[in-house]
């Protein structure tokens, strides 16, 4: 987490593997639970189109495993396409 000011921001750091350099992603920290749990809800209720679908859940799931599998194995876990 990096404080600027007031606002707190979830500073993330990715390489691909044909880069050099680390590419910076700063998140700012906002109450993303209760704004994913209104479209949710909106989505039941109002029928609105989710933001995002099962393969969306399926490919974050499969990154969320190899970033586990990375910390238990201290390793370099390669995350594939998901195949449907």
């Amino acid at each position: 987490m990096v404080r600027k000011g007031q606002l707190l921001y979830l500073l993330l750091r990715y390489r691909r593997k044909d880069a050099q350099e680390w590419t910076k992603y700063e998140v700012q920290n906002e109450n993303v639970f209760a704004k994913e749990t209104a479209h949710f809800v909106n989505c039941i209720l109002k029928k609105e189109k989710p933001i995002v679908d099962g393969l969306d859940g399926l490919r974050a799931q499969e990154v969320i495993d190899a970033a586990y599998k990375s910390c238990r194995e201290n390793c370099r876990v390669e995350v594939k396409k998901a195949e449907i």
